[in-house]
């Protein structure tokens, strides 16, 4: 499930970079408001969805019982800093001719997909900051397993004798 909502995200940054080049078409054709209209309207339902998406994410996700209205604060975080990160990665790709050619491209694609990984925990851990701050509990699942780490101390006859590696003989 995660990864077909991770598609569902590269595949609304494709759309949106196919609408960004319709634009320019319908500049020719249609009045400017209109055009800009069309933006908003771009930006907006792009933004409606992602934040969805996100929310299905920390929603389902985790193996905790978490209300909705603890996880929209949390998407609509994480939405927000995906359309600042989209905007300027397409801004980037626009403006700039890369040097290495598809390579060049490629590490783009990887930064952005890093940056994905990052703002996605992030957002998580907003969620859980916003649910303590508002002093609500998530509570783990009924299904969710307890691990718990542990170090614990050996009795042995003799200390192991050091051993210099970096000493010749």
């Amino acid at each position: 499930m995660i990864v077909t909502l991770g598609f569902l995200l590269l595949v609304s940054l494709i759309v949106n970079g196919a609408l960004l080049a319709l634009n320019t078409k319908l500049e020719s054709f249609l009045p400017a408001i209109t055009v800009t209209l069309f933006n908003i309207l771009n930006v907006t339902i792009s933004f409606v969805v992602i934040a969805v998406l996100f929310g299905i994410i920390f929603k389902v996700l985790p193996d905790a019982n978490i209300k909705w209205r603890d996880v929209r604060s949390g998407a609509i975080f994480t939405a927000v800093l995906f359309m600042i990160g989209r905007l300027l990665i397409g801004i980037y790709i626009s403006s700039t001719s890369s040097t290495y050619g598809a390579a060049g491209y490629l590490i783009v694609i990887l930064l952005w997909i890093y940056y994905i990984a990052a703002i996605l925990y992030f957002g998580a851990e907003f969620t859980r900051a916003y649910a303590d701050f508002y002093g609500i509990r998530i509570e783990p699942a009924e299904f969710a397993v307890h691990v718990e780490q542990t170090e614990q101390a050996k009795n042995v006859k003799a200390v192991p004798p050091k051993h210099d590696i970096g000493k010749s003989k």
